[in-house]
């Protein structure tokens, strides 16, 4: 797969979506020697490494279907740095913003980059719909976290994790057809930028989710400061556009995805608002879904 020439990758924002996070503009202002752009399964992925040497690893490890392809304009962005010195190497990993590895390792650091694009790759190869979402399981069902970006959309899940949901998806979540939430585990988005490592849910003691669940709710939320809490019904077309509008797989054909998410939505809760602090709204928002998901009336903490 030859190498792309336009190394100046870009992130393909939802349109209600602001400007990338501060971390991602950290990542972006690095000098980047190389990089590969290409689909798959739909999806436009691009990974840019620091060194060209890294480049040759990446490729060979590319999973079988991914086709080349020009332009800066990706809609998800794997990043390998090489930073420290020659006796005291040291290389991170991130997905979009998120940091996956932090290591002193090259072939760590491209291992991390070739399972977490496999994993994307067997997702959708399978045709689930990748779409950019926090999940974490409840009483037996799946509460999706939309935000836009820098909105603390991961550190609700955080919280929420905390209080003793399961883990399903920080900044990804996969769905299927039927309306189930599939685990997606990987580092939370907790700490980013150059040179962040990532953050691992056993350091938030929390579990990950251990099989596919049905969606239960919807909450698009958006953290500002001194907000309080008062979730207002969110109505199904406007949750669907939502879901359409963060969509990976399907995200340039999105009336083949609409009808799919307009069935598999409802039925469910949806909501939405501003919050304040993370720890002003999760107890709310478990203690409430407890009683609608009709489950042990477990308490959240």
């Amino acid at each position: 797969m030859p190498v792309t020439p336009d190394l100046s990758f870009r992130q393909v924002a939802p349109p209600y979506d602001g400007d990338p996070s501060a971390c991602m503009r950290q990542l972006d202002g690095l000098p980047w020697a190389a990089g590969v752009a290409f689909t798959l399964h739909g999806i436009k992925m691009g990974i840019r490494v620091s060194s060209t040497t890294m480049l040759e690893r990446i490729e060979a490890a590319l999973p079988a279907g991914a086709q080349p392809v020009d332009g800066p304009d990706v809609d998800f962005l794997y990043s390998v740095t090489g930073n420290g010195s020659e006796d005291s190497p040291e290389y991170t990993s991130h997905a979009d913003a998120v940091p996956i590895a932090r290591t002193s390792r090259l072939g760590d650091a491209i291992q991390a980059v070739n399972e977490d694009l496999a994993r994307l790759a067997r997702h959708a190869s399978r045709g689930r719909l990748v779409v950019r979402a926090g999940a974490v399981g409840w009483e037996g069902r799946a509460i999706l976290v939309l935000g836009p970006r820098s909105s603390g959309r991961s550190t609700l899940v955080a919280g929420l994790l905390w209080a003793g949901a399961e883990y399903y998806g920080d900044e990804l979540a996969v769905l299927d057809a039927e309306g189930r939430v599939h685990p997606f585990v990987r580092p939370l988005s907790l700490r980013c930028g150059v040179g962040s490592g990532p953050v691992q849910l056993a350091e938030l003691g929390a579990v990950a989710g251990s099989g596919p669940i049905p969606i239960g709710a919807v909450v698009a939320t958006a953290y500002r400061p001194g907000a309080t809490w008062r979730p207002r019904g969110l109505g199904l077309a406007d949750a669907v556009e939502m879901l359409v509008a963060n969509a990976l797989t399907g995200k340039r054909e999105p009336d083949s995805v609409r009808p799919v998410f307009d069935k598999i939505l409802r039925g469910t809760r949806r909501f939405s608002g501003e919050r304040g602090d993370a720890g002003e709204v999760i107890f709310r928002i478990l203690s409430g879904l407890s009683t609608v998901f009709g489950g042990s009336g477990r308490e959240p903490g």
